[in-house]
C-alpha cells in the first residue's frame, strides 16, 4: 500500500530540526508587503518575516531595492491569499472559516489555500540570484505541509473535494507536485461517478491520465483476465 502525499510529506518534515520561534528582540522594526494590482500593503515585524523565510531574509537585509526600502512586491497575490500568509507568519497556524462559511465563501477560501501553497514554493528568479546565488523557491516548507494537511481534513470532516481548485492547481505546479497527488486521491476515493461528464472544465487533461494512471493501480489485472 502507497502512501498519501500528506503522510510523505509529514515524514519528511519529522526527519527536519524544529525551529525555534522568534525572540522579538526588536519589535519596531517593520516591512511592509505590497499586495496586488492594487497595491494593497500588509506591514509585519522584520523578525517574522525573514525567521520562516530565507527569501524575505535575504531580500529585506541586502543591498537591492527590497533591503533599502524594506518593501516586497506579491504583484500576482489576491488579498485572500497575502492574510492568510500574513497569519501564518505570526502563529504558523491557517485562519480559516471553513465550517462557518457560505458556499462562495468555501470556494475563494479552497482557493486561496491552493494558491498560498503555489506561492510558498514559487522560484522568485530575480530576487535569488541577487541575493542568494541559486534558483531557491520562497522556501516554505512548513507552510506547505500545513496546507495538505488542512485540505485532508476539510475533505474528511465534510466529504467534500474542492473541485474547483483543480484547474488552477494543474496550471501552477509541476508533475510530480504533491498538491496534484493530494487531489488526485481524494478524487479518486470520494469523488462521484459524475463529476467528470458534468463538470469537464474543472479537469483538464493531465489531471484525467493521472487519474486514469491511479484508477489502474488499483485493479487486478490478472483477475479481471481470467474473468
Amino acid at each position: 500500500m502507497t502512501d498519501s502525499p500528506a503522510q510523505n510529506l509529514e515524514r519528511k518534515e519529522d526527519k527536519k530540526p524544529k525551529k525555534k520561534g522568534t525572540n522579538f528582540k526588536d519589535p519596531s522594526k517593520l516591512v511592509t508587503l505590497v499586495v496586488g494590482p492594487e497595491k494593497k500593503e500588509f506591514v509585519v515585524h522584520k523578525e517574522f518575516a525573514c525567521q520562516y523565510s530565507p527569501v524575505f531574509k535575504a531580500a529585506f537585509n541586502g543591498e537591492f531595492i527590497e533591503g533599502q526600502t524594506q518593501t516586497y512586491a506579491l504583484e500576482d497575490v489576491t488579498e485572500p491569499v497575502a492574510r492568510l500568509l500574513v497569519n501564518w507568519l505570526y502563529t504558523q497556524q491557517l485562519d480559516l472559516c471553513r465550517y462557518e462559511a457560505g458556499h462562495a465563501e468555501k470556494k475563494v477560501e479552497d482557493l486561496s489555500l491552493c494558491q498560498l501553497w503555489v506561492l510558498a514554493g514559487k522560484s522568485n528568479l530575480a530576487l535569488t540570484m541577487r541575493n542568494l546565488g541559486t534558483r531557491n523557491k520562497l522556501l516554505l516548507p512548513g507552510l506547505q505541509n500545513l496546507i495538505v494537511h488542512t485540505i485532508q481534513e476539510i475533505n474528511r470532516a465534510t466529504n467534500v473535494t474542492c473541485t474547483g481548485s483543480v484547474k488552477y492547481v494543474y496550471q501552477n505546479t509541476c508533475e510530480e507536485s504533491p498538491l496534484r497527488k493530494l487531489f488526485v486521491h481524494q478524487c479518486a476515493c470520494y469523488g462521484g461517478n459524475t463529476w467528470f461528464r458534468k463538470y469537464p472544465e474543472r479537469f483538464p487533461k493531465d489531471f484525467l491520465l493521472d487519474l486514469a494512471e491511479l484508477a489502474l493501480g488499483f485493479v487486478d489485472r490478472k483477475a479481471m483476465i481470467e474473468h
